[in-house]
């Protein structure tokens, strides 16, 4: 994170030229034996993905933006084991926020993507409730089935984060339930 910080300080630095102010003294730096703040890190992330998000122009960059920050979350995800404060909870929401009302700018007019939402809760629900292997392989049959021809109609959306978070969680419930353990 620190490497990206001081890149983005470097690059605005130079891409600013002309007369510039004497740089303020370095932060201090913790001592080499100090931990770093997980959640701390992981709000900067946080942070890196809305600054991106906001500066793009088209719904191209916005969803490579946002399938960049599912892959980071997925590769470093929030701890669990670490409570935040509630300023750090207002904070992440806040960023969260800030990166849908940018990413929404981009939404198509004709495709709600709360359908999506309301159509992978419905699968995720009759997944839970199958009670044999049988019931679990019509379902999975179904949810592709949905999956294939809805594909075209939702490739353009651009969900926002907590959009995204909540068919995340109920992809999580569909493939507990698909295994049998839930």
């Amino acid at each position: 994170m620190a490497g990206r910080a001081l890149a983005l300080a470097l690059i605005t630095a130079l891409g600013c030229g002309g007369n510039q102010a004497a740089p303020a003294a370095p932060a201090a730096v913790p001592p080499p034996d100090a931990a770093p703040d997980r959640i701390e890190q992981f709000l900067a992330s946080e942070q890196v993905f809305r600054d991106r998000v906001c500066a793009c122009a088209d719904i191209a960059c916005a969803a490579a933006a946002s399938k960049d920050w599912q892959h980071e979350v997925l590769r470093n995800p929030p701890p669990k084991d670490l409570q935040p404060t509630e300023a750090q909870n207002q904070r992440a929401m806040a960023l969260l926020g800030e990166a849908d009302a940018c990413q929404a700018k981009f939404a198509p007019t004709g495709a709600d993507f709360g359908e999506v939402i309301t159509a992978i809760g419905v699968f995720a629900d009759r997944m839970c409730a199958c009670a044999d292997e049988a019931c679990r392989g019509k379902v999975q049959g179904e949810l592709q089935a949905w999956e294939q021809a809805n594909t075209a109609r939702f490739n353009s959306v651009v969900p926002t984060a907590a959009q995204e978070h909540v068919v995340t969680e109920a992809m999580g419930r569909i493939m507990t339930c698909a295994s049998g353990a839930h």
